[in-house]
């Protein structure tokens, strides 16, 4: 009884896998994990055998775990593609994008208590993006809304879709990041928002 107790108290602390949304084609594994930043527990307990690189060591909790949860993410989603790299480390780029094995492609996104990793082999495909975000408030929306797209872009989609503005953003700063985090891989330069433009959503 007291090692079900303390299994039970264990399991407990664990992050617990996320529905995936049908984003993707068969070849695309994605796994998702439902987190608590606020849990105080043993991040080695909750994470078991992923390692936080160097500069992280420092960094506020929160940024630890999302980490850790996207690299958990990354570890059960090759055990579906290639389980050959289930336990290889996934290194951090110079810019900060996830270093996938040779041969695989993938994407890693986390906000609040969420996080979720896509990867597929290079065979499969040249790339893959994954993003998710919180709606901004219309404050936020109003303050970054030049920065992310033409206003005439925006007001595009709103009119088509009778969203607010801040909902539209939200979701054209999101698309934006996900095909930068798709082909930043392949071309290996920085490239803005407004390098990308959004003409329609697909309701």
């Amino acid at each position: 009884p007291a090692v079900r107790r303390d299994r039970r108290a264990w399991q407990a602390h664990m992050p617990t896998p996320a529905r995936n949304p049908p984003l993707f084609p068969r070849f695309v594994a994605q796994h998702s994990l439902s987190f608590d930043p606020s849990d105080a527990s043993d991040l080695l307990q909750q994470f078991p055998g992923i390692a936080l690189p160097t500069d992280l060591s420092r960094a506020v909790r929160k940024r630890q775990m999302e980490f850790l949860a996207g690299r958990s993410c990354a570890r059960a989603a090759l055990q579906v593609c290639a389980p050959q790299y289930a336990d290889a480390p996934i290194a951090v780029g110079k810019n900060r994008e996830p270093v996938w094995p040779p041969d695989i492609v993938g994407a890693v996104t986390h906000v609040d208590q969420f996080a979720s990793v896509a990867v597929a082999r290079r065979s499969d495909t040249r790339g893959v993006g994954l993003d998710v975000e919180r709606v901004v408030t219309a404050e936020l929306a109003g303050k970054i809304l030049e920065s992310i797209a033409a206003p005439d872009e925006v007001a595009h989609l709103v009119r088509a879709t009778g969203w607010s503005t801040a909902a539209v953003l939200t979701l054209v700063f999101s698309a934006k990041e996900t095909v930068f985090k798709c082909l930043y891989p392949q071309v290996q330069r920085y490239f803005d928002f407004r390098d990308a433009s959004v003409f329609e959503l697909d309701l």
